[in-house]
């Protein structure tokens, strides 16, 4: 969170999302493109949902910096998502087509990366429902 000082970082994990949640946190970070094949930006914001649903359903600790982290290594993303409907764009096989999808991904990565700079345990949904004052989204 670049510029202004009273900013507060933000921590996906705090947020206990469900798929619904994640799914639409995936499409805002992956958006279509009305003039294209949808079956790459699909593709990137399946493994974009896949991976966070992951991390919450085992439940580990883990923080916006791992997200970015196993996002950007595709070799770690395919094990992590082993089993999942998202391991099909990732097969070794296909390693052209991962690319693409992957160099897709890349919005998801520097969102993760640029709010691990200054992760905290602030959560939007607690905030809604307990917090004080004024919230300003930048």
């Amino acid at each position: 969170m670049a510029g202004d000082l009273r900013s507060v970082g933000w921590s996906f994990k705090k947020e206990e999302m469900n798929a619904a949640s994640i799914a639409d946190l995936a499409a805002a970070l992956i958006q279509s493109n009305d003039k294209g094949d949808p079956y790459w930006p699909n593709a990137a914001r399946e493994i974009v949902e896949c991976t966070l649903r992951t991390f919450v359903e085992r439940g580990k600790d883990f923080s916006n910096k791992d997200v970015a982290d196993i996002l950007i290594d595709i070799p770690k993303l395919r094990e992590f998502l082993k089993g999942t409907e998202a391991s099909q764009h990732l097969a070794k096989e296909i390693k052209k087509q991962t690319s693409s999808i992957m160099s897709m991904v890349s919005p998801a990565i520097k969102f993760f990366r640029e709010q691990a700079k200054n992760e905290t345990d602030f959560s939007l949904r607690k905030w809604a429902k307990e917090g004080k004052g004024f919230l300003f989204l930048s």
